[in-house]
């Protein structure tokens, strides 16, 4: 996700296992950071950092984040809007 300006986010990226080791996900990455030149690229994950590293990603202290309960529910009501309203509501939501 990015806003466009000067900041973007990635948050993990997978490979079903049968397909591991074979560049896909470095190609991604690389594909992503392509698109995003001149922005600070924020990398959320847990896993492989060796991974990222070579991709040129540095380890930082600094982050902050929640879990929407607002996200949990839309998963539960089966929505496809963002935030769990439907979609004209986040029109009149917007003005």
């Amino acid at each position: 996700m990015s806003d466009g300006v000067c900041n973007a986010y990635i948050v993990d990226i997978w490979t079903l296992s049968a397909y591991r080791r074979q560049g896909i996900a470095t190609t991604m990455v690389k594909m992503l950071l392509a698109r995003l030149q001149g922005q600070h690229v924020y990398l959320f994950t847990d896993d492989m950092p060796q991974f990222y590293k070579k991709l040129g990603f540095i380890e930082q202290a600094i982050g902050m984040g929640q879990v929407s309960a607002t996200c949990i529910g839309r998963l539960v009501r089966g929505t496809d809007s963002p935030l769990g309203f439907p979609p004209q509501t986040l029109k009149e939501k917007a003005r």
